[in-house]
């Protein structure tokens, strides 16, 4: 069975591709990785997917609750 720190690398690795810009491959690989999580993923990795994918969301946002930006 699959350990819950391997999920968490997995899923982490799939969220990183789905913003892939890479300009041959970015969307070809975006595509085939929206299609596992939509179709293909099991339904226990779910919660993985949706910590992670609030994890990553969280950084836009200061303890407040207020959209956090640094302009260049």
């Amino acid at each position: 069975m699959l350990s819950v720190r391997a999920g968490c690398r997995f899923i982490g690795q799939l969220l990183k591709l789905l913003v892939c810009n890479n300009e041959k491959f970015g969307p070809q690989i975006q595509k085939h990785v929206k299609e596992l999580v939509g179709h293909e993923l099991n339904c226990h990795i779910y919660p993985i997917l949706f910590d992670r994918c609030k994890a990553f969301v969280d950084k836009f946002f200061d303890a407040a609750g207020q959209v956090s930006y640094q302009l260049f």
